[in-house]
């Protein structure tokens, strides 16, 4: 049975997917960059491929402000196993993000993918930062220090904070690091995490927040500190991670609302607690002063222990009825005593 082929009615969900098509041998990234580079694709519409002597093909984004800089349109994330991941606000901001570095040219910013790599090592955020290891920066009329960062150059090594693998951190920086030799493990074995007297071409250009927007992956740019560039040269320079972790979310739960009785009310309870006390007090005193009164303690007699009529039948087992006496003055000498009992 065969049925008939309906056309889907074009809506804004079936547009947005036809935006989005298109065909890479008509992109000219992929003429520069791997199809493996993720976000390749979104370049071609937010910018410009040019040649330089230095660089050779970078791409410049087009309708940028002229105070704009890498890594400051965003936040910070802290996403397993990377650590701190940037995510930029740019519908075209993964690729120059995670790939390649950054550089100023001629009064504006590039984006070098570096030498052609088929398959392109990702990296969270490809930048250094600045300060004291789990500290951050000091500030100037702050309550606590700040986190910068600024953007690798080209030629500048990426060490991530999350591999020791020399091996690992070269293919990482392959295409983007001319000689891949440099990048090496300290003589403790130890990756060079922290930097105090190394180069830095971006430095200049880094971005600083407090240190709490930072860890609740706050937004940047709103929040940014200025610091002297004296103080952004002087700064150590920390490698893959400021090493602070994410910030710890506890949630409080609020306590149920309760109604406060008014003070006619607690008047009342109060003298309703103290009425009842009393009532019970004086009934438990007559019950005593009652069986105080009563009936001596009984005494026992043999005469009166015998066993029912029952207690030879076949059960095994065996009830003893204790018939009590009570106690009676001694009976006056005589034989009417011997005749009294109970």
């Amino acid at each position: 049975m065969r049925y008939p082929e309906v056309r889907a009615a074009r809506d804004d969900f079936v547009e947005w997917c036809r935006s989005r098509d298109y065909d890479e041998m008509r992109l000219a990234a992929s003429y520069y960059v791997s199809p493996y580079m993720t976000g390749f694709a979104e370049l071609d519409m937010a910018g410009s491929w040019e040649s330089t002597a230095e660089y050779g093909a970078v791409w410049v984004p087009t309708g940028l402000r002229s105070e704009w800089v890498p890594y400051r349109d965003g936040h910070w994330r802290w996403i397993a196993p990377w650590g701190w991941t940037w995510i930029d606000d740019q519908p075209w901001g993964f690729a120059p993000s995670h790939y390649g570095r950054w550089a100023f040219v001629g009064e504006r910013w590039v984006w070098v993918p570096g030498r052609f790599m088929e398959h392109p090592g990702y990296m969270p955020a490809v930048v250094a930062f600045l300060g004291t290891r789990g500290v951050g920066l000091s500030v100037a009329d702050s309550t606590g220090p700040g986190i910068g960062w600024f953007p690798l150059a080209p030629g500048e090594a990426y060490w991530p904070s999350y591999s020791r693998d020399p091996a690992y951190v070269r293919s990482l920086n392959q295409g983007d690091v001319s000689d891949l030799e440099t990048i090496q493990l300290d003589a403790n074995g130890e990756p060079p995490l922290e930097v105090f007297d190394g180069h830095f071409a971006n430095r200049r250009f880094a971005s600083v927040v407090p240190r709490p927007v930072f860890v609740n992956g706050g937004a940047v740019a709103p929040a940014l500190l200025t610091l002297p560039e004296q103080r952004l040269q002087d700064a150590p320079v920390l490698m893959g991670s400021p090493q602070v972790g994410p910030a710890v979310h506890r949630m409080a739960l609020a306590e149920p609302a309760i109604a406060r009785p008014s003070r006619r009310e607690w008047v009342n309870h109060i003298g309703a607690l103290v009425a009842r006390s009393v009532s019970r007090a004086r009934a438990l005193q007559a019950a005593f002063m009652h069986r105080r009164d009563a009936d001596r303690a009984p005494r026992l007699h043999g005469a009166h222990l015998r066993a029912p009529a029952y207690a030879q039948s076949a059960p095994p087992r065996h009830t003893i009825l204790l018939r009590m006496a009570h106690s009676t003055p001694p009976p006056p000498r005589g034989g009417a005593g011997k005749e009294h009992r109970h």
